[in-house]
Parts: C-alpha cells; structure tokens; sequence
C-alpha cells in the first residue's frame, strides 16, 4: 500500500479493494471502480504544488483592494512595488490609520440600538527583515507631520500657561507657609489667602500638547493621554510591544484590559480608580490600533490566558502575508515611488484629519451620525447571512467563533471609513457601494484571520490534522525528518526514492503519488478519542489538502452497496 511506483498499475487498485472489503464476494462493481480510477491517473501524472507546513498559513492569498479610494490605493501599490513588501500590509494600514484620524468624529447608526463607532484594530503579522518599519513610515506620515503641526500651533500659548500655573503653585505654597506660622489673629486671613490662592490655581487652563498617537503605553499613561486629547487615541507602532502593555506587562488585573475594551466598543467610561490619588475618567473612551508585529509575539499572547480569554484577540483585523524575501525585485529593477500619489495620499490623509466632530462641547465630542441607505442595509443583511452560516461547525469561521462573531459589525467601521474616505465629509450616508467594497475586504481578511489563529494555536484542529499526519506517514512508510518539513520515503525493496541532500536544487522527486484509502487510515486512526467515526478525518484530511500534503479522490461507482473508500494520494514532493 506505501510503495512509491512509476505507474499505478491495476493490480495496485484490485488490491486496494481487496483490502477494504477484506475479499468478499461482492466485489465486482467496487473492482471496476477502482480500476476506472486506476485507469484515469495511469500515464503522466498530475502536477502537485509546493506542500506547505502544518500550522502555517495555506495558499497565498491577498486582500482586494479595488474597492479602496483611489488616492488611498494608488499609494498602497506605490508603496508596495517600491518596498517589495505584500500590498495587505500598506492596506491594513491605510485603512487603521484613516480609523484613528477619524476617531469620535463620526459613527454608523444601523438600526436602532445597533451603532458602530468607526474604530479599527489592525495587526499585520511579518517576520523580521521585511521592510514593517519603511512601509509603516510611508503609510503614517500623514499622522506625524498633522500632530507636529498641532504642537506647534499650541507650543507658545502652552509654554506661557504653563509658566503661570507654576507661578500660582508658588503662591499656593508660599501662602500655606504663612497660615501655617499666622497667630491666632491672623489665622483666618491666611486660610482664605491659601483658598483664594488654590482657586486660581484650579481656574487656569494650561491647554495640552496634542498627542494624536501613542506606541507603547501602560493602561493607567492611555486613559491620562485619553483626558487630555478629548478622549481619542491612535496607538500605531511597526513593532508589537502594545500587545505586551495590553497583556499587562505591569499589572495583570483584568482592569487592565477594561480600559481597551472599552475604547474598542466607545459606549462606556473607563475608569482609573487610584486610592493614593485621584482617578481619571474618560466617557466613551475611542483608540483607534495600527500595529506590526512578529509572529513570535502573537504567539507569546497565546499563552496569556486572560487576554484571550477576555476577547482582545478577537477585535483585531490581521493581515499575515506571505513573505516577499527572496524573491523581491533588486537594483533598477525596483520601481520608484509614485510622488504624485504620495503627494494626494498625504493631502487627502490632511483634509480627514482636519475634519471637526459634530460638536465639541466641555465634556468631550459629540461625533456626527452617519445612516446605511436602505440599499447598503439589505447587502448588510445579505452578508450577515453569510457569515451566520460560516460559523457553523466545519464552515470558514470555525474555531475562531470569537472573531467571527464581531465580523459584520467590524464590516460596518469598515464600510464607514471608506464612505468618508470617498466623500470627505461625516455627515453622509453609507452607501451600498461602500457595504459591498467593506464586504470583499472583510471576505480576505478571514483568510488572514485563520492564518493569524493558526499561530495562535487558537485552533486545536491543527493538532489533530497532525496526528493524522504522523499515522498517513506511518501505513505508507514514510520517515518524517521533521513534522513541518522534508520526508522520504522507502519503496517496496526499501530504496530511499526522494533524499534530500541539503542542496534544494539536488532534490529529485517522483510526481507519482503514494496512495492508501480512507478507510485503512481510520483503522490506523481508531485509538484517538477524537476519531469515533470515519467522517471524524473528513476536516483534518482537509486541511492536509489545503496544505498540498495530500490529494482525496472519489472512485466512482453505479453499484448497489457501500461506496469505494474515498482513496488519499500523498504529495511525493513531501517526501522529498
């Protein structure tokens, strides 16, 4: 059953049939089956694709952006050819950083009670040396020079209050001195010196330096920034040290994650009850995320219990591209950065950050309501459908339910973005244009979502596609060299057919497969409490085709009786 041979000959398939139906009688329309299909892969082989490793992400896939602005895409592309970098990772970007300008200026109303704030959270996942910094540097530009811009409008004005309230601090401090050594008589002449000396104090405003964005930050530092800058925040960072604050690198109470929650959702305080000094509060609390990071930090929060456990994971949007190293253009083949789109970009980027809230009032910014038109609404609901059934066991959206679950509101921030993206404006509607262009986004973001759980090990499927794995491995003789990577394999007379030498250009393959049935894995498969019945193998045996492991055919047959066990190919090229 495991030799590896040039042609699958008749004979391989009676016996394969022999096999399942341990030499009954009744054997002739499951013969013919097995040799039609015999028959149909005798002669040149198929070609097999390059077989990816269990656990990573599995065939390239990238985010469609045709539905972004045109001056938001034409930079992407620019930036993306002249970095040699995925366009996913400029894209998530553009999108998170546009959330943060937007942050408390604007919210989609859906249906009454449903209200979205247009708050994104965004993690691209890369390994080190491929070019996050640059390409975050290209995409945020806007959003450093905006706030140097607001410091330096405010720096004088900042500078003068700030040195009177240091003045009144004075005089506060010199008239606690006299009280404290007033005779009896002056005594209360003193004590009204020191009131009427705090009071001026409290009545001066020193007006804050604006501070749009943050990178690393403890809970208690966000929610002080937060009161200063109306209650908003964009945390943006290539590096993915957030994470790590949001964990708690400090402080490991849930009261920690409360605080980012809560800026997630914008419909609750939050709060920072201190008892040796007084609290801040933020009401409806807005922080926008555009981070990087590398997979070993996504992998280091799996362990964190409590920050999954709480949902953190579930709010962001991730992009986990393949890599382009190794295979990025070089020299003048490179292709230079489009001025004139970074020029709109930046201008375009400019004009949403100096779009003003509905109102801004002492206690915070009343944001702007923006309303689905009836259209978009139906192509809401038409997507929530889809999703709903995606969540279902066995569908897209399985063991990562926690995500999925947030994925038609996140459709709606989406949508909301793009809609004044396009427009330029907060008090439009959402177009169904704008619903259907979120939709195909978030339709690419699931399959860097899964990716983003398989190093999360989120999904303990993983594990059990494995274990499938090593026992396909074991009934066809093939000697794992390591679970994720190269094999090889004995054939019949126990030659090694495909022996890796260390040089990849030195590896020969055959592209005849090795071939067992289902049914002979199930046997070799049945001490596994997950594995009751044959159908138990139907999602991990998937997942080994999605991989390029494994190949699943169905012998056809017109026959009375229990059909021919589906028959598994394995990829000779992972047994090279």
């Amino acid at each position: 059953m495991g030799d590896l041979s040039n042609k699958l000959s008749k004979e391989d398939a009676l016996r394969l049939a022999a096999t399942e139906l341990g030499h009954r009688r009744e054997l002739e329309d499951k013969l013919r089956a097995y040799i039609d299909w015999a028959d149909e892969v005798t002669g040149e082989p198929e070609k097999w694709p390059e077989p990816i490793p269990l656990g990573a992400p599995g065939r390239p896939f990238h985010l469609v952006i045709d539905g972004f602005p045109s001056w938001m895409r034409e930079h992407i592309e620019s930036v993306a050819g002249n970095l040699q970098v995925p366009v996913d990772l400029p894209a998530l970007l553009a999108l998170c950083l546009t959330s943060g300008a937007l942050q408390k200026k604007a919210e989609v109303h859906v249906q009454p009670g449903w209200k979205e704030p247009l708050t994104l959270w965004g993690c691209a996942v890369l390994d080190s040396g491929t070019r996050k910094s640059p390409t975050f540097k290209a995409m945020a530009t806007p959003i450093y020079n905006h706030e140097t811009a607001l410091r330096e409008a405010i720096r004088e004005e900042h500078i003068k209050a700030r040195d009177h309230q240091e003045v009144l601090e004075a005089r506060l401090k010199r008239a606690k001195q006299q009280a404290a050594k007033a005779k009896d008589d002056d005594l209360m002449a003193a004590r009204n010196d020191v009131e009427a000396a705090r009071e001026e104090l409290d009545d001066h405003y020193v007006p804050p330096m604006p501070q749009l964005h943050i990178d690393d930050i403890t809970s208690e530092e966000l929610l002080r920034l937060m009161s200063k800058n109306n209650g908003r925040l964009l945390a943006m960072s290539p590096e993915g040290d957030l994470f790590k604050y949001m964990a708690g690198r400090y402080d490991t109470s849930n009261a920690v994650l409360n605080v980012y929650k809560k800026a997630w959702t914008g419909e609750e305080p939050a709060r920072d009850n201190r008892v040796t000094r007084e609290g801040t509060d933020v009401p409806n609390p807005a922080l926008a995320v555009a981070i990087c990071t590398q997979p070993v930090t996504l992998q280091e929060m799996a362990q964190k219990q409590t920050f999954r456990g709480e949902g953190l994971l579930a709010r962001f949007l991730y992009v986990v591209p393949e890599s382009k190293v190794g295979r990025r253009l070089t020299g003048p083949e490179v292709p230079p950065l489009d001025s004139t789109a970074k020029r709109v970009y930046e201008d375009k980027m400019d004009e949403i950050l100096h779009l003003e809230p509905r109102e801004k009032g002492e206690d915070g910014w009343t944001p702007y309501t923006m309303r689905l038109t009836e259209e978009a609404r139906v192509a809401l609901w038409s997507w929530w459908d889809e999703v709903e059934v995606m969540l279902a066991p066995g569908e897209a959206l399985d063991g990562m339910v926690d995500w999925g679950s947030k994925l038609v509101g996140q459709t709606v921030r989406i949508a909301g973005v793009l809609q004044v993206a396009r427009a330029g404006r907060l008090d439009g509607e959402v177009t169904k244009q704008c619903v259907d262009d979120a939709v195909i986004i978030a339709e690419g973001l699931i399959d860097h979502a899964r990716a983003a759980y398989h190093l999360l090990n989120a999904n303990d499927k993983v594990q059990l596609a494995r274990y499938v794995w090593r026992r396909l491995c074991e009934i066809l003789g093939l000697q794992q060299h390591t679970l994720n990577t190269q094999y090889t394999q004995k054939g019949v007379n126990g030659a090694v057919t495909g022996a890796h030498t260390g040089n990849s250009e030195d590896i020969e393959y055959n592209e005849y497969a090795a071939v067992t049935s289902k049914r002979e894995l199930h046997q070799a498969c049945r001490g596994k409490d997950a594995i009751g019945s044959a159908a138990d193998l139907d999602a991990p045996l998937q997942q080994l085709e999605d991989h390029g492991l494994i190949r699943i055919r169905r012998p056809k047959t017109d026959g009375p009786g229990r059909p021919p066990s589906p028959i598994i190919e394995v990829n000779p090229r992972a047994a090279s």
